[in-house]
């Protein structure tokens, strides 16, 4: 922040709501405290907590005394977690949680390329929990940041002030790469551009950061192979949608809102409570 002389009016969430809720079953449960990486190491909180059954808070409780698994394979995230900690924990606690981040399938996704850390954790302490309680005791004395940032009139300010410090640059807004040949005049690249006054640009080396599926299109013509590749990746979609309701029409919203484990069969995978979760994100009388 200080390198790039960006705005320093940036700040973590409200610091006195730090509740976030799961649904089930159509009722809102608080998160037990104590998660660490999406893994409960606090069992009295968990012990307390409305979301699992106690045959789940029992299964998690075992996990201290199950040997590790040999070998190096890979697994799936709900395969590891299933294994360590119950089917319950996966399904209501953890795959919740982690669709929030990467919005996948568990059961499709690799624990090495996500969360290897735990498969880590599980080689070297031969349990998830204790590993992450000797870890947080090796790390107690390192300063903490809040998990959410954010700036007073959005992520936007960031994206102009990391602008505002290029230099030597030119940013061409509005226009929609559609190709890209191997230059006639020798080496380089020809990129076609749309709705620009520039219809070609010319260029030594290119640096792609377009979505898998996007990029296919555009290497198809100098790369086959490689573009058969991208095409293969598969994207899942999303929407986001912004709701305001007069304040006197709901009753207080005290947390950062819920995240909805895919059993529950909806369309939604979460809630964020915009108002509750950032300062000066609402007109005075909506929520």
């Amino acid at each position: 922040m200080k390198n790039w002389a960006l705005p320093p009016g940036w700040w973590g969430g409200t610091s006195a709501i730090k509740k976030t809720f799961v649904l089930r079953q159509g009722q809102l449960h608080r998160l037990p405290e104590g998660l660490t990486g999406m893994i409960p190491t606090n069992l009295d909180a968990l012990a307390n907590s409305t979301l699992l059954s106690d045959g789940a808070k029992q299964r998690v409780a075992m996990e201290a005394s199950l040997p590790p698994l040999e070998g190096d394979e890979d697994e799936s995230i709900a395969s590891f977690v299933t294994r360590r900690m119950g089917q319950e924990v996966y399904e209501q606690l953890v795959e919740p949680l982690m669709s929030g981040i990467y919005g996948g399938d568990g059961t499709q996704l690799s624990l090495a390329a996500t969360f290897p850390q735990l498969r880590q954790l599980e080689r070297d302490h031969g349990s998830l929990i204790v590993g992450l309680l000797n870890s947080q005791k090796q790390t107690a004395s390192v300063p903490t940041y809040p998990p959410f940032v954010s700036f007073p009139s959005g992520m936007g300010e960031l994206v102009a002030a990391l602008t505002d410090q290029l230099r030597d640059v030119e940013i061409c807004l509005g226009s929609r790469a559609t190709q890209i040949t191997r230059s006639a005049a020798g080496p380089g690249y020809s990129v076609a551009l749309e709705k620009q006054s520039q219809t070609e640009l010319h260029a030594d080396v290119l640096i792609i950061t377009t979505p898998a599926f996007v990029t296919a299109k555009l290497l198809g013509s100098i790369d086959p192979e490689l573009a058969e590749a991208h095409a293969a990746i598969p994207y899942g979609s999303s929407a986001t949608i912004s709701l305001a309701y007069a304040a006197d029409t709901i009753s207080a919203l005290d947390g950062y809102g819920y995240v909805i484990p895919s059993v529950e069969g909806t369309d939604v995978l979460a809630c964020t409570w915009t108002s509750s979760k950032w300062r000066g994100r609402r007109p005075k009388h909506a929520r």
